[in-house]
């Protein structure tokens, strides 16, 4: 049994999700994941199909690539409510960048699968 209340936040901070019913909400909750990760860990690396849209719950991620010396280039930080991933969901990319966890992190996703099993069930939520 999925606490629903967890998801919540994620639902509700994501411009994507803003508007749907309570019957919506607890549909696609369905199918989001939590993941946690600790300081240090990858979420997402450059060389990976990014298949998931990712939000960032608790924590904070920084997302970089590398310069051709091999250095980090900084391209942003991410905090509770910010996402990345989005045209994942539409169609098969490369992010071309990283996605390290720089504390401790709980991230919620959503596959590009599961997302388009439910605009296929649920139309209404595409609107």
């Amino acid at each position: 049994m999925i606490d629903f209340t967890k998801y919540d936040h994620c639902i509700s901070t994501m411009p994507l999700f803003q508007g749907l019913s309570l019957t919506e909400i607890q549909f696609i909750q369905s199918d989001i994941t939590e993941q946690a990760f600790s300081a240090g860990q990858f979420i997402y690396q450059a060389e990976d199909i990014l298949e998931s849209l990712y939000l960032i719950q608790e924590g904070k991620v920084k997302v970089y690539r590398l310069g051709s010396s091999g250095k980090e280039q900084v391209i942003r930080i991410l905090e509770q409510g910010d996402f990345v991933g989005e045209l994942a969901l539409f169609e098969e990319q490369h992010y071309g960048c990283f996605i390290e966890a720089i504390s401790p992190t709980k991230v919620c996703t959503i596959q590009k699968d599961n997302f388009k099993r439910i605009l296929l069930s649920h139309p209404q939520i595409a609107l």
